[in-house]
């Protein structure tokens, strides 16, 4: 196979080898402008050619032979060496061609590669200027540390907020969880949370400047932490923004809303606000007090759920009229409020709009207060200007309004009873003002029980009653006065009787005027009065005495036997008639006083303390006061006053001496002694009248008149 093969290529070799030598001898022939072909001169017997181009073409195929036949030798060898090195250059060529596809993948990616890098890093320097200008030119403050907490970067701001360089912090490497001011800065355990947890924190904090004079402010912080590729923390980032403003109008606010709801909470008014939909926002005390909704009850409810009122006829929606007007609405008609738990009251409302800044209605504010109190001290100043305090009967004003429109109406016959209380001034004078008002408050009701309805009755003035009697004759009028004296007479609770002077006058017709007639009234009052007098002073001097008789130890003996001494007394002194018959009638009533005090001291069985003593020496004082009120008694009032005065002028009330001391209230004082150290009482034993007379002679000269006393001692020697 491999000879065919070998001599094929031989026999293509030769045919090769010859076209090659024909084509240079056809070249030869072309170059030497010959007109006849080298072929056709060695093969062709052309006449004309010389000689020695024959034999140089004739040598030329001789060594064209002799090479042919070289390289026909060498053929098989050389062909052999060829085929190898052309499957040698075409296996290399094949591993160049590879090789060159590699490359120039390998070449594109790098391209793309550095595109993509140059995209990259185009990206990142844009970046990096982009931060540099917002972290240097940023209004927020803002700190960069590393994953250990040593700061790495601050800004301007930060400088400034803070006070201190970026130079300190960065070439000291101040680690924010260690140092002393920067740590101060940051709320350390949410900061340990990005660290430790890797989540962004934020939070308040008051700080200040590094220098201590500095004010500290407040910053809203909030720090979160950056990551590298492999999700590793690299850094932390603090932002901080100043709200001291915002604190500040906080605190304001919250003030505000303090003193608001302080405020809200002090008035005396109720009130509750709703939103726009009407339920409730807010409630405060007194609205809590007054619906019986409690703040967390009542807070998202209808407003007219809790607010709750019963309207006497029917009325549109209040709520809904503020929230379509945006005014405000002024309840001057009162609605009674209906509480949880079902008490009643009745309140005035008003209702208002809540306005935002815009002037846009955002809810309503219902304020409503409890007029039951001041509704019923309303009727009672009703009351009390037509009705007199003390004795609930009409006063002069309502009476005189109803007298003119009785008299204008015509209600004829028209009676008018005056009356005027007796014994008024005395009862209050002993007694104190309140005997006074209660005995004023007994007439009053003695008036009220003796009249008619229709009647109109009146206290005319301080002690003065009167009473309208329309469509009334004189007769029933006197009857009525009649009736009244009647039962005066028959109360006997009182310690001074009530007593009452009445006078009665009738207009029948409007031929005279009403004032005539009530003039008429008080006249024939007066006059009953001046009849009277004697006979009511002298009941109530009789009723005193009677008082005092029942609520002392004093007895009519010991009345008696101070009589009797006294008759003995005055003949020893030469008395004069008149002044024996003082004597007698003050031995009797000298202590009238103690009718004014009190029982507890009155009646007391030990000794008195020291206040007490105090308030037993005004009896005097009081008895003076009832003399006086007495015609008949008012030349005793002098002697009453003074009979517990002593002669070395350490006695009560007036502290006087000797001959300062009234006459007759000396030998009282001598003879009121006597009797009591001889006659038992509940707080001591009797003495024997020699012990009492031994006493009497001690105090001579000190307690009682030396002459006086020398004058009673010897009433006991006479034979």
């Amino acid at each position: 196979m491999k000879s065919q093969f070998r001599t094929v290529l031989i026999s293509v070799a030769g045919s090769l080898f010859y076209g090659l030598v024909f084509w240079v001898l056809d070249s030869l022939t072309d170059y030497l402008h010959l007109k006849e072909s080298f072929v056709d001169l060695l093969i062709l017997d052309i006449p004309g050619y010389e000689l020695y181009i024959r034999i140089t073409v004739l040598i030329f195929f001789i060594a064209f032979g002799i090479i042919k036949g070289i390289l026909i030798s060498k053929n098989a060898v050389i062909n052999e060496s060829l085929r190898k090195s052309h499957e040698e250059l075409v296996a290399l060529n094949e591993e160049l061609v590879a090789s060159q596809e590699e490359i120039t993948a390998q070449n594109e990616e790098l391209a793309a590669q550095t595109a993509a890098l140059e995209e990259t890093n185009t990206e990142i320097e844009n970046q990096k200027i982009f931060f540099e200008q917002n972290f240097i030119q940023s209004s927020t403050i803002m700190i960069i540390l590393d994953s250990k907490g040593c700061c790495m970067q601050v800004n301007p701001r930060y400088e400034e907020a803070f006070g201190i360089s970026s130079r300190d912090l960065l070439n000291n490497k101040r680690n924010i969880f260690r140092d002393e001011f920067l740590r101060n800065t940051i709320n350390k355990r949410k900061l340990a949370n990005v660290y430790e947890k890797h989540m962004t924190v934020e939070g308040n904090l008051l700080c200040g400047l590094k220098t201590k004079k500095a004010k500290k402010r407040w910053y809203h912080f909030k720090a979160y932490p950056v990551y590298s590729k492999a999700k590793e923390l690299t850094n932390v980032v603090i932002q901080y923004e100043d709200i001291t403003g915002t604190k500040l109008k906080e605190q304001q606010l919250s003030s505000q809303k303090e003193r608001y709801k302080v405020t809200l909470e002090s008035i005396g008014d109720a009130v509750i606000t709703t939103d726009l939909n009407g339920n409730i926002v807010m409630v405060n005390r007194m609205a809590e007090k007054l619906t019986g909704w409690t703040y967390e009850e009542s807070l998202g409810m209808p407003v007219k759920d809790v607010f709750n009122v019963v309207k006497s006829k029917p009325e549109n929606n209040s709520l809904e009229q503020v929230l379509g007007t945006g005014k405000i609405i002024n309840r001057e008609k009162k609605h009674v409020l209906i509480s949880k738990n079902g008490t009643k009251s009745t309140v005035s409302t008003s209702i208002a709009p809540i306005k935002d800044n815009s002037g846009r209605v955002m809810g309503v504010v219902f304020v409503f207060r409890d007029i039951t109190r001041e509704e019923k001290q309303q009727e009672r100043i009703l009351f009390l200007s037509y009705h007199d305090k003390l004795t609930g009967l009409h006063n002069r004003t309502y009476f005189e309004t109803k007298l003119e429109q009785m008299d204008k109406a015509g209600l004829y016959p028209l009676s008018i009873i005056i009356g005027d209380v007796n014994g008024l001034k005395l009862t209050n004078d002993v007694f104190g003002h309140l005997e006074g008002d209660k005995l004023l408050k007994t007439i009053s009701v003695i008036i009220k029980d003796n009249c008619s309805d229709e009647f109109v009755t009146a206290r005319w003035g301080g002690d003065e009653f009167a009473v309208i009697m329309p469509s009334t004759g004189y007769k029933k009028a006197v009857s009525v006065c009649q009736d009244i004296k009647k039962a005066c007479n028959g109360c006997k609770n009182s310690p001074i009787p009530p007593s009452i002077a009445l006078g009665a006058a009738t207009k029948t017709d409007s031929s005279s005027g009403i004032y005539t007639i009530l003039k008429e009234a008080e006249d024939n009052m007066y006059k009953t009065k001046l009849l009277e007098s004697k006979s009511a002073r002298s009941s109530i001097i009789s009723s005193l005495e009677k008082t005092l008789i029942e609520r002392s130890y004093e007895t009519e003996e010991h009345a008696h036997r101070l009589k009797e001494l006294s008759e003995k007394m005055g003949e020893a002194l030469s008395l004069s008639q008149n002044e024996k018959a003082e004597l007698n009638l003050l031995s009797i009533l000298h202590d009238i006083g103690k009718i004014g005090i009190p029982d507890n001291i009155l009646l007391k069985p030990g000794k008195l303390n020291a206040a007490e003593w105090i308030e037993m020496k005004k009896h005097c004082e009081i008895g003076f006061r009832i003399a006086q009120a007495s015609y008949e008694l008012t030349h005793l009032a002098e002697f009453i006053l003074c009979h517990h005065e002593r002669w070395d002028g350490k006695g009560y009330p007036q502290g006087l001496k000797e001959t300062e001391i009234p006459l007759l209230s000396r030998i009282l004082a001598i003879l009121d002694s006597y009797d009591a150290m001889t006659h038992k009482r509940p707080y001591r034993k009797p003495v024997s009248h020699a012990e009492a007379i031994k006493e009497i002679k001690k105090c001579s000269g000190s307690q009682f008149d030396p002459h006086i006393a020398d004058v009673f001692i010897n009433l006991w020697n006479l034979p």
